[in-house]
């Protein structure tokens, strides 16, 4: 389900014309660029047998410097004039058949590059602007007792 919700938002963001990284980035990638991530996935228990999942992503773009002579994809967008835009693509995203829409959304400029534990400075790029959305989805609990009394319905 985690990847469904990673397709989906890559989706949402594919309108702005930029390349999308959902795996490892790879060395020289091209920018500007966006990668998404699961950050945090809980789960609880809800009313009325269900399961109340939280999904958190990181969605960071990473914008381009003069200075710097890598591969540059198209224009690249301001962090001014970028937000609102990434604020709207995420606002509902579509995964596995239905909207989701999110509960939270925050944004916050960055200048290292986190990948598990750990972090290094961002040399010729022109800064990080990391996003945070957060899902929730609710799931029908079918504990074991569920799926033995659907086996048995005939």
């Amino acid at each position: 389900m985690v990847d469904d919700f990673i397709k989906g938002i890559a989706s949402a963001l594919k309108g702005m014309g930029y390349p999308i990284y959902t795996e490892e980035m790879p060395m020289g990638f091209i920018r500007p660029c966006f990668t998404v991530r699961a950050d945090k996935i809980s789960s609880s228990q809800a009313l009325g047998g269900y399961i109340k999942q939280r999904c958190i992503f990181i969605v960071e773009y990473y914008g381009t410097n003069e200075e710097h002579d890598g591969a540059v994809h198209g224009k690249n967008h301001g962090a001014e004039e970028l937000e609102p835009l990434v604020y709207d693509a995420l606002r509902v995203v579509r995964a596995s058949g239905k909207a989701y829409r999110a509960v939270s959304l925050g944004s916050q400029k960055k200048s290292q590059i986190t990948t598990g534990n750990i972090s290094s400075n961002v040399e010729g790029v022109g800064g990080i602007l990391a996003f945070t959305a957060e899902y929730v989805r609710f799931i029908k609990d079918m504990g074991a007792d569920a799926v033995m009394s659907r086996l048995y319905e005939v």
